[in-house]
């Protein structure tokens, strides 16, 4: 009884240990590991070495976290939190009212762009990060504000296109 927990266990450990290193195959050269890539690697660790979701996922997080590397679903997470807190005094009390939620400026925009780059530590350009941030903010059901400096207009977020 007890030969076949020990057994277990030490196998359990290897899968553990094999899911890991095959995840360090797969994103060595990257810097961030997108949407796409990161259900591919779970869906690796459910199939392939019989995982469960939970486990998968923790494996997942540590071995990327020990090798420097960022999640998307992991920025975008923090974008979100970044863009749907209120900046000041007088944000806070326009959200208490119901008014000025679900607007983002252009400078904040470009705020939210430079937090995003600081979390993937630099590893998209910045005209790709941008279009990465219009789609957090789109899904978000935000609108652009009108840009007073170049005469009411939106085109600096409508210029942005959707990413490939």
């Amino acid at each position: 009884m007890e030969d076949s927990y020990s057994r277990e266990r030490y196998s359990r450990r290897v899968v553990s240990k094999r899911y890991a290193d095959y995840v360090r195959l797969h994103v060595r050269p990257q810097k961030i590991v997108f949407l796409e890539h990161e259900r591919e690697l779970l869906k690796a660790g459910l199939t392939e070495f019989g995982l469960s979701l939970k486990e998968a996922g923790t494996l997942l997080h540590e071995t990327i976290r020990a090798d420097g590397v960022s999640l998307e679903s992991e920025v975008e997470k923090h974008l979100h939190t970044f863009l749907s807190e209120p900046r000041s005094a007088r944000e806070t009390r326009l959200v208490a009212k119901g008014k000025g939620n679900g607007k983002i400026s252009h400078n904040r925009f470009e705020q939210a762009v430079d937090f995003y780059q600081a979390l993937t530590r630099g590893a998209l350009h910045r005209e790709e990060t941008r279009k990465r941030v219009k789609v957090v903010i789109q899904r978000m059901g935000m609108q652009p504000c009108r840009d007073w400096m170049r005469l009411g207009s939106r085109k600096w977020f409508n210029r942005i296109d959707p990413p490939d």
